[in-house]
């Protein structure tokens, strides 16, 4: 049973948005450097709607263009389709796992590493990282299902789709086409987590920025491995265990 574009941007798009929903569980009120103007639980809902429209725009841009160059979702289309995902997932599980755990220790690496010198910014910074640390409900739901529908079914499709284009649509895409795709996201992604970097540090040290895009950078192009390679699913099952590894570390660590 074939599924319809529109049934596939549909359900991505609803995946993306419960992640974009977990952003409400952020206390971004505590931001604020004055009197709130609106109580803090409309400013935590006014905070999604600019992620909520780009997981939308996402999903759909995604939708069109990734069947034109071979990239898919496929646990999520047999689902639509009426048959089990079960299967594909388990085969799935393997690389996705194993890559995630590499992952989760390299992010791991990344905050032992700069640990000390958040610590050393003082009680202003550390309430500052307090409001801004998502829960590990948020890094599974936003992070492993909204951002990978944001940085690979969107950008990393789009960019792929571009390449193709410019190379006279050959009827198999080459690897290359998929490697400018990985890489542009990938650091697209990267260059996405410096503003949370910023807001706390205010004036970075260069090897604290180049930490920073090492570590997001690589794991934003393992996850764009799997996409190209395993599928959506498998990049939202490694991006999810990366956080959960790194989580588990941390407390670990404490």
């Amino acid at each position: 049973m074939a599924v319809s574009k529109t049934c596939l941007g549909v359900a991505l798009a609803g995946l993306g948005l419960a992640g974009v929903a977990s952003l409400a569980l952020l206390p971004v009120e505590r931001l604020a450097p004055g009197p709130l103007p609106l109580s803090a639980g409309a400013l935590r809902l006014l905070s999604l709607i600019n992620p909520a429209l780009l997981v939308i725009a996402a999903a759909w841009i995604g939708t069109v263009l990734a069947p034109r160059i071979g990239l898919d979702a496929p646990a999520v289309r047999l689902a639509l389709a009426g048959a089990s995902p079960v299967p594909i997932l388990r085969q799935l599980a393997r690389p996705a796992g194993w890559l995630g755990l590499c992952t989760g220790l390299l992010l791991a690496g990344y905050a032992t590493a700069s640990g000390p010198y958040f610590a050393s910014l003082g009680a202003e910074a550390a309430s500052r990282i307090q409001a801004l640390t998502p829960p590990l409900a948020t890094r599974l739901l936003y992070g492993g299902i909204a951002e990978e529908i944001l940085a690979r079914w969107g950008v990393m499709t789009v960019v792929s789709w571009l390449a193709w284009r410019l190379l006279g649509r050959p009827e198999r895409p080459m690897a290359g086409v998929y490697w400018i795709g990985i890489v542009t996201s990938a650091l697209i992604f990267a260059l996405a987590h410096l503003p949370f970097l910023y807001s706390i540090a205010g004036d970075p040290p260069l090897w604290l920025i180049l930490s920073a895009l090492a570590a997001n950078g690589l794991a934003g192009a393992v996850f764009g491995w799997l996409f190209w390679r395993r599928g959506l699913e498998a990049a939202m099952m490694a991006h999810g265990l990366a956080h959960v590894t790194a989580a588990l570390i941390a407390i670990a660590a404490a």
